[in-house]
């Protein structure tokens, strides 16, 4: 953390060049600080908004600037025309405690405090208020808490925990990584996912293959969240390889959630494992499930990486991707297109949303792609449908929740390439969607206290 009277005494150092620089640097500071301080449960960001604009404010009215500030030119230029304005008798008047040594005149100082907390303003609509990730919110406290936080680490992606509650449905344990939940398990319900749609992307091995293939079947999981599906995949006997950017996910998933040995861990940008690790034609199954915090790694949706997964890929492997966004927005069509230019066939399956929601459109919820260079064809055994617990009942529901028509197809439209990748703007919607879902879905303590 950057203390503010540091980065305002930068900021006068480089406004021989550009003042604005000052304002800047105090805001991107006080953001940072913002930030840090969220990543560490202080319940106090607003106090702390106040305390560092009142330290900003003070180093600009008792003149807090380097030496070397006084000397720039912009300094300079306030100082002569403070000389022409008052007169040669002023002049010669002795530095005061009225008169800062910097020079800088009064009014100048004013201006630059309304600056100041203008930028201050403006950072906090940027950093909590047009996308929203850590502010405190209006929310009533709730009453005596009921979680436990077992394990809890500053990480690669941000601020991850896994909290328990053991009052509900008799023991329910999560994984959180800032504002995000990344799954969850009924601790006496055999650990299963308590979220139904989480299963989906364990269905791409139903799909019927146009050739058979001898021995284990390998899947390539990019993204582990709580491991939910890599999980299940490595108990049916499919080898697994996980590529996951967070080694606090991989290590929790293991202590916290039973995620069995898996074949290999790679600790890395699942990107790169794409375009220049991973094994060619080495796969049967792609797993790509990589949302998080109300958002995607764009770069993980371009046209360029959907060829890097057909690179790993067999001939006849099938991707599976899941997308968090809402089922209106122009993201999802943008996704289906993409995936077009690669994969002959896709199919999209649909979370259902609750009955109280089942009407609103804006909804987030998980919409899971399908692709391959065959047609698609789900096709579980009698024995597989035989399966019980959450997994049972969203396998035997699965067919329902494909989509009639799959938004984007047909329809002339943007694709995504590294060049060209407009998907972080389409998702700022959802994004605040996701947010206030949160916000619904868990109590307010489970953000602010945990």
């Amino acid at each position: 953390m950057i203390p503010t009277y540091v980065v305002t005494a930068i900021g006068g150092r480089l406004a021989g060049r550009n003042k604005g620089l000052i304002v800047i640097a105090i805001a991107v500071a006080r953001a940072e600080a913002l930030e840090a301080l969220a990543r560490n449960y202080l319940n106090t960001c607003q106090t702390f908004a106040v305390c560092s604009t009142a330290m900003a404010v003070w180093a600009l009215w008792h003149g807090f600037v380097p030496e070397t500030a006084k000397n720039s030119q912009l300094y300079q230029k306030i100082g002569r025309s403070k000389q022409k304005k008052d007169g040669k008798k002023d002049r010669k008047k002795p530095v005061s405690v009225q008169q800062p040594a910097c020079g800088v005149s009064r009014s100048l100082q004013i201006q630059l405090l309304f600056m100041v907390l203008i930028a201050l303003g403006a950072t906090s609509w940027t950093q909590f208020g047009g996308v929203p990730q850590c502010a405190k919110g209006n929310y009533p406290q709730t009453s005596e808490s009921s979680f436990q936080i077992l394990a809890r680490a500053d990480s690669n992606t941000g601020y991850v925990s896994v909290i328990e509650d053991p009052t509900k449905y008799e023991g329910v344990r999560v994984m959180r990584c800032d504002h995000s939940i990344l799954g969850g398990s009924f601790l006496r319900y055999n650990m299963d996912s308590i979220f139904g749609s989480f299963y989906f992307l364990d269905f791409v091995r139903y799909i019927k293959r146009p050739s058979e293939h001898v021995g284990k079947p390998r899947a390539l999981q990019i993204g582990l969240g709580i491991g939910v599906t890599a999980k299940t995949l490595t108990e049916a006997s499919v080898l697994v390889d996980v590529v996951e950017l967070d080694p606090v996910l991989v290590q929790y998933a293991h202590d916290f959630f039973d995620l069995p040995p898996v074949n290999i861990e790679h600790i890395g940008d699942g990107r790169v494992f794409l375009d220049k690790i991973g094994e060619e034609k080495g796969y049967d199954y792609v797993l790509h499930d990589v949302f998080t915090g109300g958002v995607v790694p764009e770069s993980l949706f371009s046209v360029e990486a959907m060829q890097g997964v057909k690179r790993v890929l067999k001939d006849d492997g099938i991707l599976a991707l899941n997308f968090v966004g809402t089922r209106n927005g122009t993201a999802i069509g943008v996704i289906a297109r993409t995936l077009k230019e690669v994969f002959p066939y896709i199919s999209l399956y649909i979370e259902e949303p609750p009955p109280e929601m089942a009407q609103d459109k804006n909804i987030v919820c998980n919409q899971v792609f399908f692709a391959a260079d065959f047609p698609l064809s789900f096709q579980p055994t009698s024995n597989d449908l035989r399966a019980g617990g959450m997994y049972g009942h969203m396998l035997k529901r699965f067919a329902s929740f494909k989509a009639d028509a799959v938004p984007g197809i047909g329809v002339e439209g943007d694709i995504i390439t590294d060049k060209r990748n407009p998907l972080a703007g389409m998702m700022v919607a959802s994004a605040l969607e996701h947010w206030k879902l949160m916000r619904e879905m868990f109590q307010v303590e489970v953000w602010e206290k945990f």
